[in-house]
């Protein structure tokens, strides 16, 4: 009975100093940013937001197979420890055969569906409603149109207010522009007006701000719903006409190379540099695939290959024509941030000739490092006593073996009239 009491005294001890040294989270810490802001999900390196808030720490769990806070205090206190169980590795047969099915597409081109909405609208914001801190009843948006703005491109900006859920129409005090990276630069005045209970703006940054590279660059608004005063502020990333890296020339060609979709792209490149080119290709309405160019530009008129993988084109079941559509790119500016200007984006660029499925390879993307990748978790499955195999290839980037370009056609220049020519 006293062994059964120290232990029970033991344990409500050992809880109580827990319960004492515990962390609390701050005053205010989970409260509602006044926006939340998030760039899209392929941004590089995404921009910091205008605002932020303090957010409330996860609460304790306990894992399945952890002791409970009594039962390591009951060990504690008999002078015992217990291990949790921890999940065992995965077979080494396991991880070969998610290898495979990982690399079956080069990373620099996948099949694209409905689902990768990142990738079907590249440049689409992801702001979401905040609370009146004065008002509990009242929510407001401030979002726009686009993330990144190049050149002499517009930005829409609205500013939606609620009452209970209810739309009702925000009064403006004051908005206004701000360069906030790489320099913090003055306060540049925006006019709202009011349609239909909802604050809209047009701004082309290019009328009223300029500059040598990419910026980051704040809209905050100031505004009032009944007796409430708020404040919002949304950031997007712009490149100034005079740093825009290159433009797409509007001339574009179509081949099959080795049972893949290779779409010709005229480019007139104004800063030579490390180039990245994405583009999807679809069939009608349908999203086919997608793909990358990642590789260096020389000045001047230029040709960018877009090889759209052949399986990848079979694995979605459509057949041509094909159309090119979210062609955009941007060029790195190492050591600066942000660290890529953006080049001006073509929606719906230009449309191939017709070609059945059966023109393109359902062969799986092959590559030296990958067979040597794939040859280590042989030998590591075949024999347990292999050291584990820890390299791992990075989807996100080409392997180091794998070509980012594809030579021009014979000839030279950019193949074919654009659709727009037909």
């Amino acid at each position: 009975m006293i062994r059964i009491r120290a232990i029970a005294v033991a344990g409500l001890a050992v809880i109580a100093i827990w319960y004492c040294v515990a962390p609390r989270p701050p005053d205010g810490a989970g409260r509602d940013a006044r926006t939340a802001t998030a760039p899209p999900n392929d941004a590089r390196r995404g921009a910091p937001n205008a605002i932020s808030s303090p957010s409330r720490p996860p609460p304790a769990t306990t894992r399945s197979g952890d002791p409970s806070p009594i039962d390591a205090a009951k060990s504690a206190a008999e002078g015992r420890t217990e291990a949790p169980d921890r999940p065992a590795s995965p077979p080494r047969a396991s991880l070969l055969d998610n290898y495979l099915r990982a690399t079956r597409y080069p990373p620099t081109s996948r099949p694209l569906t409905p689902a990768n909405e990142d990738l079907i609208h590249p440049n689409q914001r992801h702001d979401r409603k905040a609370a009146s801190e004065q008002d509990p009843e009242v929510t407001f948006l401030l979002t726009a149109d686009r993330y990144r703005v190049n050149g002499t491109e517009a930005l829409t900006a609205t500013l939606q207010a609620w009452r209970n859920d209810v739309p009702v129409a925000p009064e403006i005090l004051s908005a206004g522009l701000v360069a906030v990276e790489p320099t913090i630069g003055t306060v540049i005045p925006v006019t709202f007006q009011i349609v239909d209970q909802v604050g809209m703006a047009t701004i082309v940054p290019s009328a009223i701000i300029d500059g040598p590279h990419a910026m980051i660059v704040a809209l905050q608004v100031t505004f009032t719903v009944g007796e409430s005063t708020d404040s919002a502020a949304i950031n997007f990333q712009y490149t100034p006409p005079r740093s825009v890296p290159a433009h797409f020339t509007g001339r574009f060609g179509d081949r099959v190379v080795d049972g893949s979709l290779v779409i010709d792209a005229g480019v007139e490149v104004l800063q030579p540099g490390y180039f990245v080119i994405d583009a999807n290709l679809w069939a009608g309405d349908e999203p086919v695939a997608w793909t990358r160019f990642k590789g260096q530009l020389d000045g001047g008129p230029a040709t960018v290959a877009l090889r759209f993988f052949g399986k990848a084109i079979r694995s979605r079941g459509f057949p041509g024509p094909y159309r090119i559509g979210e062609l955009r790119g941007a060029r790195f500016d190492e050591g600066r941030q942000p660290d890529m200007d953006h080049m001006t984006s073509v929606r719906s660029a230009y449309e191939t000739t017709a070609y059945p499925l059966d023109v393109f390879s359902d062969a799986d993307w092959t590559s030296p490092i990958k067979e040597r990748k794939i040859e280590a978790l042989r030998r590591a499955t075949l024999d347990p006593s292999q050291p584990p195999v820890t390299e791992t290839i990075d989807p996100s980037a080409p392997p180091d073996d794998e070509p980012t370009t594809e030579p021009p056609p014979a000839g030279g220049g950019v193949p074919g009239p654009s659709s727009a020519d037909r």
